[in-house]
């Protein structure tokens, strides 16, 4: 489908660029908004969570601030906005774009990933001899704490 200028010579961005044809399904798809993400083990003061879904993908931002309890299991985040797909050992990984304050003992990394037919994400360590195991609420600071977290998933 052509555009109806164009230039050998580069293409002057004061012109105005037409799309001709139909996109099966525009319009239908694209959702945007808000989720309350949730931590466990956590204190939270800060919890803010933006989403923008297209047809099945969802990509999720999470700003979380707060304090440990350093209680209970691995650590993961709640609240989703739609409930990730559920494919047989297909994990699909998050990103954890910034974290303060974890109490590093024996690994290196926090990576996270979303978790098949729930609307949760689980951080996961890196370390010797082990296939990312989760990160413990043990292992977090007593200090207030910050977490960027952010990916793209293939909803249910």
């Amino acid at each position: 489908m052509p555009l109806t200028k164009v230039k050998s010579s580069g293409i002057n961005l004061a012109d105005t660029f037409a799309f001709t044809g139909t996109v099966t399904g525009a319009g239908e798809a694209l959702e945007e908004g808000t989720w309350t993400p949730v931590m466990t083990s956590f204190n939270h003061t800060t919890q803010i969570g933006r989403y923008i879904k297209i047809g099945k993908m969802v990509t999720v931002h999470a700003h979380i601030v707060g304090t440990s309890t350093r209680s209970g299991s691995s650590i993961s985040v709640g609240g989703l906005p739609y409930t990730v797909n559920a494919t047989t050992n297909f994990y699909q990984s998050a990103i954890v774009g910034g974290h303060s304050y974890f109490a590093f003992s024996g690994f290196e990394e926090v990576t996270a990933r979303f978790e098949p037919n729930s609307t949760n994400i689980t951080f996961l360590r890196s370390r010797h001899n082990n296939n990312h195991d989760g990160v413990q609420a043990s292992q977090q600071g007593t200090t207030a704490q910050i977490f960027h977290i952010g990916g793209t998933y293939i909803s249910a």
